[in-house]
């Protein structure tokens, strides 16, 4: 009796001392984890393709084409992965269950020993006592109790071998479908690349394939833009003489020259402004026809717009000022004008600023925000203005009488004549000086003639005043000399006078 419940201990120790597995296999089905996976997985896979990169605007249909079959087989190449994935996961579950199964196997083993163990001590036990003519009946009770535990553990150990051998069927037929996924994933991966490479080959634009399909799509419509911005240069070039002529002639403020001139003024700065916005806007058409994006250039256009506008005020000032200019026509190409020291003619204006030229052919630019006073001498007429000194000792009235001759003949000679508006006005006597007599006239001319009516009546009253011995005088000086010696020998006498009344003072 001793000896056997020594032993009833001995058996039970490894089962108690054997760890169990704390994950049962029964929380586990693989059924249930492969569905979920399986269903799991198309999903990302249609996600995946969004998340990674938006593909490009095709060019073409074909590129649109290639590109949506690129889309396509990269979404099932994710998804075949993720099914193959899936599958992974779901044999490494398969094999932590049958690691499980194989612990648990291994404990009900080890039980049935100890209950085999047991049974073989009981029996030799029963057998002793019978042979000793023992009361047995105890002993009985607990080997029946002893074969049904056997018959227990037996019957565990074959569930759990059976689960095990079903565990391991279940894991060879995942493997299989795990290379069956792996190869189709391959598959698709390779489609993919293949269809990748298909879309890099078409939407590379130094391809001499995507060469001559971009000519044909685009280039053309480039060279069209292209030679439609020459097209409306060479016409605003050609028709602006044209343009010059019909306005001058819609107008009859002025002469013809003057209008002709406000005419090419107006038209210059309307053709600048007109190939600005044509180059500019042609420009655009070309860049968005070679697929650059024309939206942030104009947003970034204004953004610089708005920069300068607030770095440069002075030159938002001068095209300012020049537009008032232009539109209340002070001045126009070829007019003389003064605009502070500098004096010239107008060569041409812009917006921004006016070119002169001086007399020495020095050409000054003035921007327009500097002009503050213009003065413009050939605005619509000139006059030629004239001071001629005579001697004291001429006759005004016969001066001013061949004065007049002269201008009257100057106005009906054939050359000079057509320069003049108006006959001599004279003005009179203007002035005394030291050694002359000044008569001061003018005689009105067309603008910018002004100089060459006077320097050819200059010359002819020159020449008359010579004829008729008219004297034009020099500048003269009146000297006072004074004799020193007497001047001292004065000084005395009127000291000695000073002294003489103060002595009879």
């Amino acid at each position: 009796a001793a000896s056997a419940a020594a032993a009833v201990p001995v058996a039970a120790t490894p089962a108690s001392a054997t760890p169990l597995p704390t994950v049962p296999p029964a929380i586990l089905p693989a059924p249930a984890v492969d569905a979920a996976l399986l269903a799991s997985a198309p999903a990302q896979a249609a996600a995946a393709p969004d998340a990674s990169a938006t593909p490009p605007k095709p060019a073409n249909k074909e590129l649109a084409a290639a590109t949506q079959a690129a889309t396509q087989s990269a979404a099932a190449a994710h998804e075949a992965e993720m099914v193959a994935r899936g599958i992974g996961e779901h044999m490494e579950l398969l094999k932590q269950n049958i690691v499980a199964e194989r612990q648990l196997r291994d404990v009900a083993r080890k039980k049935v020993d100890n209950a085999e163990e047991h049974l073989r001590s009981l029996s030799d036990e029963l057998q002793r006592k019978l042979d000793a003519n023992e009361n047995v009946d105890e002993l009985q009770q607990q080997v029946l109790e002893a074969m049904s535990r056997l018959t227990e553990t037996r019957a565990e150990s074959r569930r759990i071998a059976t689960h095990l051998d079903e565990l391991q069927t279940e894991l060879g037929n995942l493997q299989a479908e795990q290379l069956t996924a792996l190869d189709e994933a391959e598959s698709k991966r390779d489609e993919a690349e293949q269809a990748r490479l298909r879309v890099d080959e078409l939407s590379n634009p130094f391809a001499v394939r995507n060469m001559i399909q971009w000519l044909l799509n685009h280039g053309v419509n480039v060279l069209v833009i292209l030679a439609a911005i020459g097209g409306f240069v060479w016409l605003a070039r050609v028709g602006e003489s044209r343009l010059v002529k019909l306005m001058a002639n819609r107008t009859r403020v002025g002469n013809q020259e003057e209008r002709e001139n406000r005419a090419k003024t107006l038209v210059g700065v309307f053709r600048s402004v007109a190939n600005i916005v044509t180059i500019g806007g042609g420009s655009m058409m070309v860049l968005d026809e070679l697929g650059l994006p024309v939206g942030p250039l104009l947003g970034g256009a204004a953004v610089v717009g708005l920069a300068v506008a607030f770095g440069a005020q002075s030159l938002i000032k001068d095209y300012f000022t020049g537009f008032m200019l232009l539109s209340e026509q002070q001045y126009m190409i070829n007019d003389v004008i003064r605009v502070g020291d500098i004096a010239g003619q107008v060569e041409r204006i812009t917006l921004r600023m006016t070119v002169l030229r001086d007399l020495e052919g020095r050409v000054h630019f003035i921007p327009h925000g500097q002009i503050n006073t213009v003065t413009n001498m050939t605005h619509g007429w000139s006059r030629a203005v004239f001071e001629i000194g005579i001697a004291y000792k001429e006759e005004v009235d016969r001066v001013i009488d061949v004065l007049h001759d002269l201008g009257r003949d100057l106005r009906s000679d054939p050359q000079f004549g057509r320069l003049i508006l108006e006959d001599l006005t004279m003005l009179g006597v203007d002035s005394f000086g030291d050694s002359a007599v000044t008569l001061k006239f003018f005689i009105k001319t067309r603008p910018l003639q002004q100089w060459t009516v006077k320097r050819e009546m200059l010359r002819r009253i020159k020449n008359r005043f010579d004829e008729l011995e008219i004297e034009i005088p020099f500048p003269h000086r009146t000297v006072y000399h004074r004799d020193i010696a007497a001047s001292h020998a004065l000084t005395d006498q009127r000291h000695d006078a000073r002294w003489a009344s103060g002595d009879a003072a």
